[in-house]
């Protein structure tokens, strides 16, 4: 009788111990997630920050996520060319001509989510 009380105090110990191993696994993979959405929010805050900032050493003005480049004279279509090219050494990515379109670089927002699908 004693050994069944030792066993089974052992058992509900142990219980214990495994749920508490699954909240730390639980806790531990939130917060590991939470970090990397943390890190994906500042590596893409960060890039189109770059974004801005490359258009504002090409154009010489300083632009908002959403302002339109083209159609607001921002930039003309030999500096969005200038554009793409820095973009292309600054990111490691390589873009076609034929893909340089209003779709992808009419603002800098559509031009970072561009970058993002070259990027995979």
């Amino acid at each position: 009788s004693n050994f069944k009380y030792r066993t089974k105090h052992k058992n509900k110990q142990n219980g214990k111990n495994f749920h508490l191993f699954q909240f730390n696994y639980a806790l531990n993979l939130a917060i590991k997630l939470t970090l990397g959405y943390i890190q994906l929010f500042i590596y893409f805050r960060i890039m189109i920050d770059i974004i801005k900032d490359k258009i504002k050493e090409i154009a010489f003005k300083k632009v908002g996520d959403n302002d339109e480049l083209y159609l607001s004279g921002i930039l003309t279509s030999i500096l969005i060319i200038d554009l793409a090219t820095t973009l292309e050494e600054e990111f490691g990515v390589t873009i076609p001509f034929n893909e340089i379109t209003m779709e992808t670089f009419s603002t800098p927002i559509l031009i970072q989510k561009f970058i993002e699908s070259k990027l995979g």
